[in-house]
């Protein structure tokens, strides 16, 4: 094998050892190397691939295949049980369970959201029977939130 073959295939080597680059660029060796083979097949007197090259990037790319094909066995899973997401609505419930009752208003400060967000979710939580959207008879006071009866059970059971 010539030392500027040598010098290719080394070079390919390192390139193969970045886990990244690898697993994009492998399909794409792969393909280029069969359209040589078979553009070598069909010309034969004016084409011909060393055949130790050729042996070199196939053993190479089944290493890969190999490799991404069974991966290593992962880390063991943790429980979900000890992760807790945590959405605006989680926050909003929190907020009205804490006070029993709070303007839509405050609730938007709170959350740096505009009041609009926070009426789209407060009717939501209606919805769902967690929290009630009150809208007092006189227009001067704003809508709030109260917490429910049922949101209260749900959460002591």
């Amino acid at each position: 094998m010539g030392e500027d073959t040598h010098k290719r295939v080394e070079s390919a080597r390192r390139l193969l050892r970045e886990d990244a680059y690898v697993k994009e660029q492998f399909v794409a060796l792969q393909n280029k190397l069969a359209s040589l083979r078979s553009f070598a097949k069909s010309t034969p007197k004016i084409v011909t691939l060393d055949k130790e090259v050729t042996h070199e990037v196939k053993e190479i790319i089944d290493h890969i295949l190999k490799n991404i094909n069974h991966p290593k066995p992962a880390a063991k899973k943790q429980s979900s049980s000890r992760f807790q997401i945590s959405t605006d609505l989680d926050r909003i419930l929190s907020i009205v369970a804490s006070r029993e009752k709070i303007s839509l208003g405050n609730i938007a400060k709170e959350l740096g959201v505009s009041q609009k967000i926070v009426e789209k979710w407060a009717r939501i939580l209606d919805k769902y029977g967690l929290a009630t959207l009150v809208y007092p008879k006189l227009p001067l006071l704003p809508p709030y939130l109260r917490i429910t009866k049922a949101y209260h059970e749900r959460n002591s059971a």
